[in-house]
């Protein structure tokens, strides 16, 4: 109906992500590799808390490897 243009359907592959931990609890997700940011000189990216975070923010592997090992197995009690 009508001469309405066909959407175009565009999706975009990432070759990583990296992940950005702020001291308030959020998470930044950066799409892509270190390199790459390092290449286009960003190093500063911010929160939405306000706070500047860098590459060096990344969590630990190991702690998130338990973090998603106890994700869903651990809850609050039913009060």
């Amino acid at each position: 109906m009508g001469d309405q243009p066909e959407l175009e359907e565009r999706t975009l592959e990432s070759s990583g992500r990296i992940v950005l931990d702020c001291q308030c609890g959020d998470r930044l997700i950066l799409l892509g590799q270190e390199e790459d940011w390092r290449s286009e000189g960003r190093s500063d990216f911010g929160c939405g808390c306000g706070k500047s975070l860098t590459l060096a923010d990344r969590p630990d592997e190991e702690v998130l490897a338990v973090k998603r090992l106890l994700h869903g197995v651990i809850r609050p009690p039913d009060l």
